[in-house]
């Protein structure tokens, strides 16, 4: 009987421990925390866009194109102890140090689909997945004030030409 009483124990302060370290890493994901790191000024966007295209590699929505979380692309490379080839980065998604987002990319074809935050504002940004270049830029006012984080929320759909978002208020 003892060492149950022991078990139990262990068992409830291992999970009175989860639940305090949870809660601070919730507050550090979720708002608790300012967004470190350096911000750039978003470019122009590029002038000479081609039009969308499609492509195998194709994951316009959340979970991919049928729903179910699972990719058509075979072949993948599996072993990366040679280490990867950083092709581009950007700097400029989230404007502020209380701006970040919690959204995921979306791609298909020729653009690659960004939400990202400003003060005040969701911001929607569409690269070109080849180069990272800025080829377009849309924004809609929307309100930060809760405590799970300012920005969006919602992963961006892509639809032929069209992008549909859900901001964060």
């Amino acid at each position: 009987m003892k060492r149950k009483h022991i078990v139990i124990c262990v068992a409830c302060i291992v999970v009175l421990c989860g639940i305090f370290i949870g809660h601070k890493a919730w507050n550090a994901i979720h708002g608790g925390r300012e967004v470190v790191g350096p911000v750039g000024d978003i470019p122009k966007p590029r002038a000479d866009v081609s039009p969308p295209t499609k492509g195998a590699a194709d994951w316009p929505c959340w979970r991919g194109v049928d729903g179910d979380g699972r990719s058509a692309v075979i072949g993948i490379r599996k072993d990366f102890s040679g280490g990867l080839k950083k092709l581009w980065e950007v700097n400029y998604l989230c404007q502020g140090r209380n701006s970040a987002t919690w959204s995921a990319p979306v791609v298909q074809g020729n653009r690659l689909v960004v939400p990202g935050r400003s003060s005040g504002k969701d911001l929607i940004f569409c690269l070109d997945p080849k180069d990272g270049a800025l080829l377009w830029l849309g924004s809609y006012k929307a309100k930060a004030g809760t405590s799970h984080g300012p920005g969006p929320r919602a992963t961006p759909y892509i639809d032929d030409d069209r992008v549909y978002t859900f901001g964060r208020s």
